[in-house]
């Protein structure tokens, strides 16, 4: 018996922090103007080398109306230089209650039509409940690879007009001996920074941002909204290396592209 009073005292704390979706914790301030309101979200990029990263990212979104389905859909994009794995979701009502999982089978995989190109290597996974009682929840998981880091995903927290966001972080961690470069808009505080032996991270965290509503001749949209961008110092990008710490290095990165391609084959002059 002592053992098994053990065994739930272990169990319980774990079911009490478990995340209530319910629509009714949602403050009014923040349906106010919003089809959506982004419940919870954490963006982490985990740095490993100049031609690694592992990039984790989990949301949840509640669909207030009609005009907030475009959110309720998810899509990621990869190719041979970036995986795309570990994809998990779920659904749940006004009350919090979950009603699905995602399943393998139902996640779509096609080809990504850019519009430009004759042939793309770039290939999509998307996934809809098509769920129409409103309100309701989605939430979403996956993980990724980046073999190779010239690209680094940004912080958009706040997606689009009439979107409001309960809670987002961005979680950026390196190397102790990585330069880690970013930019920040509207966000005034800077990142909490926290250093170990073994890594360094970087935060961002936003609470509680109403939903605002587009203007005619208002700023730009990186003007309005938090977002952070980051790029790497030193990198490797499809057997490349490079620094983009100047514009001069940046630069020779891109002559080093372009070495050569102007000579044709001799089957091609032929």
């Amino acid at each position: 018996m002592k053992k098994l009073t053990v065994l739930l005292l272990c169990v319980i704390p774990i079911n009490l922090h478990a995340q209530n979706y319910s629509a009714a914790l949602i403050p009014d301030s923040l349906k106010e103007n919003a089809h959506a309101v982004k419940r919870i979200e954490e963006l982490t990029v985990i740095i490993k080398a100049i031609d690694k990263a592992i990039i984790k990212h989990k949301y949840a979104i509640t669909i207030l109306d009609e005009q907030g389905l475009d959110y309720a859909e998810y899509s990621n994009d990869y190719d041979k230089l970036r995986d795309l794995s570990d994809i998990s979701g779920a659904l749940y009502d006004a009350d919090g209650k979950k009603l699905k999982s995602v399943k393998k089978k139902d996640i779509a995989d096609a080809s990504v039509e850019d519009g430009i190109s004759l042939m793309n290597d770039d290939r999509i996974k998307s996934h809809n409940f098509y769920y129409r009682q409103f309100t309701y929840t989605v939430e979403y998981e996956d993980e990724q690879e980046f073999k190779g880091i010239y690209f680094l995903p940004y912080w958009l927290p706040v997606e689009d007009e009439n979107f409001a966001v309960q809670q987002s972080k961005y979680v950026v961690q390196t190397p102790t001996d990585y330069k880690l470069r970013y930019k920040e808009f509207n966000y005034s505080s800077g990142p909490v920074k926290t250093q170990n032996p073994n890594a360094n991270s970087y935060t961002w965290e936003i609470n509680n941002v109403k939903a605002f509503v587009y203007e005619w001749f208002q700023p730009s949209y990186s003007e309005v909204t938090p977002s952070v961008f980051i790029s790497p110092t030193d990198f490797s990008f499809g057997g490349y290396t490079g620094n983009m710490s100047t514009w001069l290095e940046l630069g020779k990165f891109i002559v080093t592209l372009n070495k050569g391609r102007d000579l044709l084959p001799d089957n091609i002059k032929q």
